[in-house]
């Protein structure tokens, strides 16, 4: 039993070691991307627990701003040095009534859908425990010049879509977005993926992917339950962001936090087509080069692994492989 102790001790050392160093090429790498000359804005709304694993990588070379009207999550984020706008943002100024749940994550200006909650176990951190009032703000009148957002990451149970809305403007001038989307009524009468998708198309961004996602099951058969929400990520295509650039008369700086947002994101395809719509110049200020090769590497090595663990897999379960499988 001490064995197996020490051997799960010194097997995360290791990995913690090697994500480490992992980390730190990858932070070399953001830096070198026009030498960080214009700090990529991220405005985070309903951040309660602070930044996500993708952005704390860059943490100390991005600027965060974070929109979290819930007290007690605000103190904490205020507490790890963070700017925090504690308001209320809707899709027009109005008076708003917040409700706070057991879990400070599942705070909303919805009503939770009991109907469909129970059906779940733990379905009780989404119990109201205290309502609060609130006069709500917009993106667009709330967003100051200088807090312009270049990528915005939006988790607020169900409100997503009201509060993007009220950002049309703001919209404008940013280039990607992390949105969660709801697939069922987790809350009455909220907006699901489909409506925000067709929104956020008619202001230019794609859905490009569904970074997670969230399903919940009726036992403990983990991974087999039903797709409940996701994370989406919507970008503006490499053919739009060239149309944009066009309106500056140094593109470079939208270049870079382009770029920046992609090699965040991995989206090696992304970034070599707008590699071949830029000057040789341009892409070697960006370092597009060694961040091409550094996503190629990272995708190899999960081709490689993902075909022998289904390999190995495959095995397990048919113990025929060569007849029922090919690889």
């Amino acid at each position: 039993m001490k064995i197996h102790i020490m051997l799960n001790l010194v097997l995360k050392k290791i990995s913690q070691k090697i994500l480490s160093n992992q980390n730190k090429l990858k932070n070399n790498l953001f830096i070198k991307i026009n030498n960080n000359r214009n700090k990529l804005i991220l405005l985070d709304i309903g951040g309660a627990g602070g930044l996500g694993e993708k952005w704390q990588i860059f943490e100390n070379n991005i600027q965060t701003i974070f929109i979290e009207p819930d007290k007690r999550s605000a103190l904490e984020l205020i507490n790890k040095g963070f700017e925090v706008i504690e308001k209320v943002f809707w899709s027009e100024e109005k008076n708003i009534e917040l409700k706070l749940t057991k879990k400070f994550e599942t705070s909303s200006v919805f009503i939770p859908n009991r109907e469909y909650l129970d059906f779940f176990s733990e379905s009780e951190r989404y119990n109201i425990v205290n309502k609060t009032n609130h006069i709500a703000t917009t993106l667009d009148n709330q967003i100051k010049s200088d807090q312009q957002p270049d990528f915005i990451k939006i988790d607020i149970q169900g409100a997503e879509l009201n509060v993007l809305k009220g950002g049309t403007n703001t919209l404008e001038k940013v280039l990607g977005l992390e949105v969660e989307v709801n697939f069922k009524q987790i809350y009455k009468e909220i907006p699901l993926a489909s409506d925000v998708e067709k929104f956020l198309n008619k202001h230019g961004f794609i859905l490009n992917d569904y970074l997670t996602l969230f399903r919940w099951e009726r036992n403990n058969y983990r991974g087999f339950g039903e797709i409940v929400h996701a994370d989406a990520l919507f970008i503006k295509s490499p053919e739009k962001i060239i149309e944009i650039s066009k309106k500056y008369k140094e593109p470079i700086e939208i270049f870079e936090k382009y770029t920046k947002i992609l090699f965040i994101y991995k989206k090696i395809d992304l970034l070599i087509k707008f590699g071949e719509y830029i000057s040789e110049e341009q892409r070697q200020a960006l370092n597009l080069s060694k961040l091409i090769r550094n996503l190629q590497k990272h995708y190899n090595k999960l081709v490689f692994f993902e075909k022998y663990i289904s390999y190995l897999t495959r095995y397990i379960i048919s113990k025929d492989v060569y007849i029922h499988w090919k690889l």
